[in-house]
Formats: C-alpha cells, sequence, structure tokens
C-alpha cells in the first residue's frame, strides 16, 4: 500500500496502538485525525507509507465495511477490511536508517552470515 492508496476514512493503527482517520483535501491538507493525534501525512510519510518518525509507523490500515462504521475509529477490526503493514523492520546501512520488509531483513542476515 501506498501514501496515494489512501482514502478519506480509513483508519490507520501505529504500533504504539493509537488510531486516527484519514482525511484528505481538509483546509490543513491531508492529515491523520484521532484522539491523541493529529499530524500531516505528507511531511510524515515517503510514498511508500514509511514514516519519517519511527513512532508513526503504520501497523494497520482498516477499511471499513458498512457506511455507519465510518463514524467511529473504535470500530472493531471484524467489521473492517484489514491491511497489515508490520512487516517493515527498522535497519542502519551506512549510518542511515531505513524500512525495509522482514523478508528482505532475513535475506541481508543470511547474505552477511548474522544469523
Amino acid at each position: 500500500m501506498k501514501k496515494s492508496d489512501l482514502r478519506t476514512g480509513m483508519i490507520v493503527e501505529l504500533i504504539n496502538g493509537d488510531r486516527g482517520r484519514v482525511l484528505l483535501e481538509t483546509k490543513n491538507g491531508n492529515i491523520i485525525s484521532g484522539k491523541d493525534i493529529w499530524f500531516s501525512i505528507s511531511s510524515e510519510y515517503e510514498e511508500d507509507l514509511i514514516p519519517v518518525r519511527k513512532h508513526r509507523t503504520i501497523s494497520k490500515i482498516l477499511i471499513p465495511r458498512g457506511n455507519c462504521d465510518y463514524g467511529s475509529i473504535g470500530v472493531s477490526e471484524s467489521e473492517c477490511k484489514v491491511i497489515h503493514l508490520n512487516d517493515k523492520v527498522s535497519i542502519i546501512i551506512a549510518g542511515v536508517e531505513t524500512m525495509i520488509s522482514a523478508e528482505s531483513a532475513e535475506a541481508l542476515k543470511k547474505s552477511f552470515n548474522l544469523i
């Protein structure tokens, strides 16, 4: 999933459990807004949803199945299509931290005999 795939009404859950609603084209731009969070999508994520700040890592995106489920960020996962994004891990290469898939991280470990 990419940043350009996000749609108004989707719910994102961060790795710390905070949830927020995706709101596109607001007066403040494209944002994620929830009970305890509010931030710009444009400045906080690269196109592949890798966060600029690690604590903003998205673990899953919930897409409500019915219109009435769009009203609450507390909607249960059984009422949504759930897209898991938590297969990314942080690595540091030549002093630069980046996020890669867990599968790629395992391949790197094997190629450098780190396991």
